[in-house]
């Protein structure tokens, strides 16, 4: 969708750097939107966990960064370098921090999840707040239904986000701070180590705890295990 150009003047020349997940479709979709509305658009696709920044992503130096469900870790150098903003689209709510969050809030027996659109700082998910999305979960959703929302949603928030910035200039970013004040992130930062601890069930665990962690943790080929000594036992599940 291209924005109003009149209402984007003197902003659709400001230069831009997303980095996000390689081969994700939705981070293509927001790109191109990207570059409809801005002429100077660079991109960096992160692989797996741990990605790093290749040396013209790690140089480079302009307006606005765009961080959208990429693995990579952005050092507080480059962060500094976006003279109006570094823009992090977290695919959780401000309640859950770090990496697994849906997992967490599926486990938590939560009623609503979402995202949050965020300044990105030296510590993750820790910087402030813009825009948070929420929607109502089931309590028969499983980890897909409510991941797939999530996405939708994020794609939608970050459109939503990039044409306020397009349209009112750097003046946006206090309107959503101000908007967004009465949220407040969570204390706890989950880690990756802590999510495969998720999907390890205690052989003693009641019915109820397997039940909890099933449901937060299949999804595709990743499904929980019981450790017995040497011997492993993975969750079957039936066609």
């Amino acid at each position: 969708m291209l924005l109003d150009a009149r209402k984007g003047a003197g902003v659709k020349d400001k230069s831009v750097l997303f980095i996000g997940r390689q081969g994700d479709r939705q981070c293509e979709d927001i790109v191109a939107y990207l570059k409809q509305n801005f002429t100077d658009v660079q991109v960096f696709w992160s692989g797996g966990y741990g990605a790093e920044l290749d040396i013209d992503t790690l140089s480079w130096r302009g307006d606005y960064i765009f961080c959208y469900r990429a693995h990579a870790i952005l050092p507080e150098s480059l962060i500094d370098r976006a003279s109006i903003a570094a823009i992090n689209f977290h695919p959780g709510p401000p309640e859950y921090r770090g990496i697994g969050c849906v997992n967490w809030a599926l486990y938590d027996e939560a009623h609503t999840y979402g995202s949050t659109a965020h300044i990105m700082s030296a510590i993750v998910d820790a910087g402030p707040i813009l825009d948070v999305c929420r929607f109502d979960v089931s309590p028969n959703a499983s980890l897909e239904e409510v991941l797939g929302e999530t996405y939708r949603q994020m794609a939608k928030q970050a459109k939503r986000v990039i044409g306020l910035l397009y349209s009112e200039g750097p003046a946006a970013i206090d309107k959503m701070r101000g908007q967004s004040r009465a949220e407040k992130w969570s204390d706890r930062l989950y880690s990756k180590r802590e999510l495969e601890q998720l999907y390890q069930i205690a052989p003693s665990a009641s019915s109820n705890e397997v039940a909890k962690v099933i449901r937060a943790t299949v999804i595709g080929d990743w499904k929980p295990f019981i450790q017995i000594g040497p011997h492993r036992f993975d969750l079957k599940t039936s066609d």
